[in-house]
């Protein structure tokens, strides 16, 4: 049985533009053993940043398989336990949460339709790409 994302194809395509297609720009974010876990395979989370700071998390699992190799904790910017990245963040956090009971990280990547068993070659529908500052033209 082929492995299946946890995250939907848009929301891994948000993943990659924020990222620039590599994880090594990314926050490892280790949750440990975590009893509010949609799934066992949610086990640790990469988070990266878009233009307007909103966090974008996708679960290990789904980078590993997207880029086909075993990501380690040390390939990544930094590591924060899950406990220390929600208290860094936690007003941003519990304004979007949706269930007060989940693990406030869980909610903020989406959950695929069922077959969501593949990685689209490319984005078929890129997000509109965020204007250039005026201030850092080539950032």
């Amino acid at each position: 049985m082929a492995a299946s994302f946890l995250s939907s194809d848009r929301h891994l395509c948000r993943f990659l533009q924020a990222c620039g297609n590599s994880w090594h720009g990314a926050l490892y974010i280790t949750c440990g053993e975590c009893p509010r876990a949609i799934s066992r395979r949610c086990r640790d989370l990469l988070c990266v940043f878009d233009a307007n700071a909103q966090p974008i998390f996708i679960p290990v699992q789904d980078a590993e398989l997207l880029w086909h190799t075993d990501i380690g904790k040390d390939d990544c910017l930094t590591v924060l336990s899950r406990p220390l990245f929600v208290e860094l963040y936690k007003t941003w956090l519990f304004s979007h949460l949706q269930d007060p009971s989940a693990c406030p990280l869980m909610g903020q990547y989406e959950i695929p339709e069922p077959m969501n068993a593949f990685l689209p070659v490319a984005c078929t529908h890129p997000l509109p790409q965020e204007p250039k500052s005026p201030l850092f033209p080539n950032l």
